[in-house]
Protein backbone atom coordinates (compact mmCIF):
# COMPACT_ATOMS: atom_id res chain seq x y z
CA UNK A 1 0.00 0.00 0.00
CA UNK A 2 1.90 3.36 -1.41
CA UNK A 3 -0.01 6.50 -0.08
CA UNK A 4 0.72 10.30 -1.43
CA UNK A 5 -0.86 13.70 -1.89
CA UNK A 6 -4.17 12.63 -3.24
CA UNK A 7 -3.35 9.23 -4.34
CA UNK A 8 -3.45 5.88 -2.94
CA UNK A 9 -1.88 3.15 -4.60
CA UNK A 10 -2.62 -0.96 -3.97
CA UNK A 11 -0.51 -3.49 -5.22
CA UNK A 12 -1.16 -6.52 -3.27
CA UNK A 13 -2.51 -9.70 -4.40
CA UNK A 14 -6.54 -9.19 -5.51
CA UNK A 15 -8.58 -11.82 -4.16
CA UNK A 16 -9.17 -13.40 -7.47
CA UNK A 17 -5.22 -14.14 -7.94
CA UNK A 18 -5.27 -15.54 -4.07
CA UNK A 19 -8.30 -18.34 -5.81
CA UNK A 20 -5.78 -19.46 -8.33
CA UNK A 21 -3.02 -19.95 -5.99
CA UNK A 22 -5.24 -22.17 -3.71
CA UNK A 23 -6.25 -23.71 -6.73
CA UNK A 24 -2.93 -24.49 -8.02
CA UNK A 25 -2.37 -25.89 -4.67
CA UNK A 26 -5.15 -28.04 -4.46
CA UNK A 27 -3.93 -29.27 -7.65
CA UNK A 28 -0.07 -30.33 -6.21
CA UNK A 29 -2.42 -32.56 -3.58
CA UNK A 30 -3.61 -36.18 -4.39
CA UNK A 31 -7.30 -35.53 -5.84
CA UNK A 32 -9.59 -37.62 -8.28
CA UNK A 33 -9.19 -37.62 -11.86
CA UNK A 34 -12.87 -35.53 -12.33
CA UNK A 35 -11.91 -33.15 -9.83
CA UNK A 36 -8.52 -32.78 -11.30
CA UNK A 37 -9.41 -32.18 -14.92
CA UNK A 38 -11.91 -29.46 -13.59
CA UNK A 39 -10.05 -27.59 -11.41
CA UNK A 40 -7.39 -27.38 -14.35
CA UNK A 41 -10.00 -26.18 -16.49
CA UNK A 42 -10.95 -23.62 -14.01
CA UNK A 43 -7.21 -22.29 -13.16
CA UNK A 44 -6.54 -21.22 -17.10
CA UNK A 45 -9.89 -19.79 -17.66
CA UNK A 46 -9.72 -17.52 -14.29
CA UNK A 47 -5.84 -17.08 -15.79
CA UNK A 48 -6.69 -16.01 -19.18
CA UNK A 49 -8.92 -13.49 -18.07
CA UNK A 50 -5.89 -11.65 -15.96
CA UNK A 51 -3.32 -12.58 -18.58
CA UNK A 52 -1.65 -8.90 -18.86
CA UNK A 53 -1.16 -6.06 -16.33
CA UNK A 54 -4.80 -4.36 -14.72
CA UNK A 55 -5.05 -0.98 -13.30
CA UNK A 56 -8.15 -0.09 -12.20
CA UNK A 57 -9.49 2.68 -9.20
CA UNK A 58 -11.71 5.34 -8.33
CA UNK A 59 -11.03 9.14 -9.07
CA UNK A 60 -12.81 11.26 -5.90
CA UNK A 61 -13.75 14.40 -7.47
CA UNK A 62 -13.03 16.85 -4.94
CA UNK A 63 -15.39 19.56 -6.82
CA UNK A 64 -19.23 20.23 -5.01
CA UNK A 65 -20.61 21.41 -8.26
CA UNK A 66 -18.28 19.68 -11.02
CA UNK A 67 -18.26 21.42 -14.85
CA UNK A 68 -18.24 17.70 -16.34
CA UNK A 69 -18.26 13.89 -14.73
CA UNK A 70 -16.19 12.96 -17.92
CA UNK A 71 -12.75 12.39 -17.00
CA UNK A 72 -9.66 10.48 -18.98
CA UNK A 73 -7.35 8.31 -17.68
CA UNK A 74 -4.11 7.50 -19.82
CA UNK A 75 -1.18 5.55 -19.72
CA UNK A 76 1.93 6.15 -21.53
CA UNK A 77 5.11 3.64 -21.74
CA UNK A 78 7.89 5.49 -20.16
CA UNK A 79 10.43 3.26 -21.45
CA UNK A 80 8.73 3.91 -25.09
CA UNK A 81 7.74 7.34 -24.88
CA UNK A 82 6.63 7.42 -28.82
CA UNK A 83 3.99 4.40 -28.50
CA UNK A 84 0.57 5.05 -28.52
CA UNK A 85 -0.91 5.88 -25.05
CA UNK A 86 -3.92 3.52 -23.85
CA UNK A 87 -6.93 5.74 -22.46
CA UNK A 88 -9.96 4.97 -20.98
CA UNK A 89 -12.77 6.68 -19.38
CA UNK A 90 -14.28 6.68 -15.95
CA UNK A 91 -18.13 5.85 -15.31
CA UNK A 92 -20.23 8.49 -13.67
CA UNK A 93 -19.16 7.02 -10.22
CA UNK A 94 -15.42 7.58 -11.14
CA UNK A 95 -14.76 3.98 -11.85
CA UNK A 96 -12.38 3.32 -14.28
CA UNK A 97 -10.30 -0.29 -15.16
CA UNK A 98 -7.35 -0.29 -17.66
CA UNK A 99 -4.64 -3.22 -19.13
CA UNK A 100 -1.60 -2.94 -20.52
CA UNK A 101 0.09 -5.33 -22.53
CA UNK A 102 3.66 -5.15 -20.82
CA UNK A 103 5.16 -4.95 -17.63
CA UNK A 104 6.93 -1.36 -17.57
CA UNK A 105 6.71 2.06 -15.67
CA UNK A 106 3.69 3.96 -17.22
CA UNK A 107 3.26 8.01 -16.58
CA UNK A 108 -0.94 7.57 -15.43
CA UNK A 109 -2.74 10.97 -16.68
CA UNK A 110 -5.72 12.08 -15.31
CA UNK A 111 -7.54 14.79 -17.56
CA UNK A 112 -11.06 16.39 -17.25
CA UNK A 113 -12.85 18.80 -18.96
CA UNK A 114 -11.45 22.55 -17.86
CA UNK A 115 -9.63 20.92 -15.65
CA UNK A 116 -5.94 20.69 -14.50
CA UNK A 117 -4.12 17.29 -15.32
CA UNK A 118 -3.06 15.38 -12.91
CA UNK A 119 0.55 13.16 -13.71
CA UNK A 120 2.47 10.54 -11.90
CA UNK A 121 4.82 7.80 -12.67
CA UNK A 122 3.37 4.32 -11.81
CA UNK A 123 4.98 0.35 -12.29
CA UNK A 124 2.97 -2.42 -13.57
CA UNK A 125 5.03 -5.94 -12.79
CA UNK A 126 3.85 -8.89 -14.66
CA UNK A 127 0.39 -10.28 -14.55
CA UNK A 128 -0.44 -8.06 -11.00
CA UNK A 129 -3.37 -5.92 -10.69
CA UNK A 130 -2.72 -2.57 -9.03
CA UNK A 131 -5.89 -0.36 -7.64
CA UNK A 132 -5.65 3.38 -6.94
CA UNK A 133 -7.17 6.22 -5.34
CA UNK A 134 -7.10 9.65 -7.02
CA UNK A 135 -8.46 13.06 -5.87
CA UNK A 136 -9.43 15.30 -8.80
CA UNK A 137 -8.63 18.14 -9.12
CA UNK A 138 -5.88 17.89 -6.67
CA UNK A 139 -6.24 20.16 -3.63
CA UNK A 140 -2.62 20.92 -4.01
CA UNK A 141 -1.57 21.90 -7.50
CA UNK A 142 1.05 19.22 -8.49
CA UNK A 143 3.09 21.91 -10.79
CA UNK A 144 3.96 23.97 -8.17
CA UNK A 145 6.63 22.13 -7.26
CA UNK A 146 8.30 22.16 -10.48
CA UNK A 147 7.45 25.97 -10.96
CA UNK A 148 11.05 27.34 -10.67
CA UNK A 149 13.25 24.35 -11.03
CA UNK A 150 12.21 23.26 -14.80
CA UNK A 151 13.42 20.15 -14.24
CA UNK A 152 11.55 17.51 -16.08
CA UNK A 153 9.93 14.88 -13.32
CA UNK A 154 10.91 12.08 -16.32
CA UNK A 155 14.10 11.16 -15.86
CA UNK A 156 15.12 14.21 -13.76
CA UNK A 157 16.71 16.56 -16.78
CA UNK A 158 16.59 19.97 -17.60
CA UNK A 159 17.59 19.43 -21.24
CA UNK A 160 15.11 19.85 -24.26
CA UNK A 161 12.76 21.54 -21.89
CA UNK A 162 10.58 24.97 -23.00
CA UNK A 163 8.54 27.47 -20.87
CA UNK A 164 4.76 27.17 -21.54
CA UNK A 165 3.39 30.92 -21.69
CA UNK A 166 -0.45 31.62 -21.25
CA UNK A 167 -2.95 33.85 -22.40
CA UNK A 168 -3.43 36.43 -25.60
CA UNK A 169 0.00 36.73 -26.40
CA UNK A 170 1.79 40.37 -27.61
CA UNK A 171 5.24 40.81 -28.12
CA UNK A 172 8.17 41.30 -30.26
CA UNK A 173 9.00 39.56 -33.10
CA UNK A 174 11.74 37.79 -31.32
CA UNK A 175 9.81 36.23 -29.11
CA UNK A 176 7.35 34.81 -32.48
CA UNK A 177 10.73 33.61 -33.38
CA UNK A 178 11.27 31.39 -30.63
CA UNK A 179 8.26 29.92 -30.66
CA UNK A 180 8.46 29.10 -34.54
CA UNK A 181 11.47 27.60 -34.06
CA UNK A 182 10.12 25.43 -30.44
CA UNK A 183 11.93 27.50 -27.99
CA UNK A 184 8.53 28.49 -26.23
CA UNK A 185 5.24 27.04 -25.84
CA UNK A 186 1.67 28.46 -26.22
CA UNK A 187 -0.51 27.71 -23.44
CA UNK A 188 -3.71 29.48 -24.49
CA UNK A 189 -6.17 31.56 -23.53
CA UNK A 190 -8.14 29.58 -21.00
CA UNK A 191 -5.81 29.08 -17.58
CA UNK A 192 -7.28 26.83 -14.28
CA UNK A 193 -5.10 28.29 -11.64
CA UNK A 194 -3.47 25.04 -11.35
CA UNK A 195 -1.32 24.72 -14.91
CA UNK A 196 1.82 23.17 -16.11
CA UNK A 197 4.61 25.66 -16.59
CA UNK A 198 7.09 23.95 -18.92
CA UNK A 199 6.90 21.13 -21.57
CA UNK A 200 9.77 18.37 -22.19
CA UNK A 201 10.11 17.53 -25.46
CA UNK A 202 11.95 14.89 -25.08
CA UNK A 203 9.23 12.95 -23.38
CA UNK A 204 6.20 14.96 -24.52
CA UNK A 205 5.08 15.94 -21.14
CA UNK A 206 3.92 19.19 -19.61
CA UNK A 207 4.73 19.56 -15.92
Amino acid sequence: MIESAGITIDDSISPVEKIIINLIDLLAHPIPKTMRLILTCLTIVISANLAGQQLRGKINYTRTNPISSIIWVTATDINKPKSKPLSVRSDSLGYFNLFVNKSSEYQLSISGVFEPDTTFNIKLKKDSTVEIKIDYPPKICPYEKTKLTGICPTGNHKDNVIPIVYGLVAGPKSFFRKVKKGKIELGGCVVTGCDPNWHCKTHDRRF
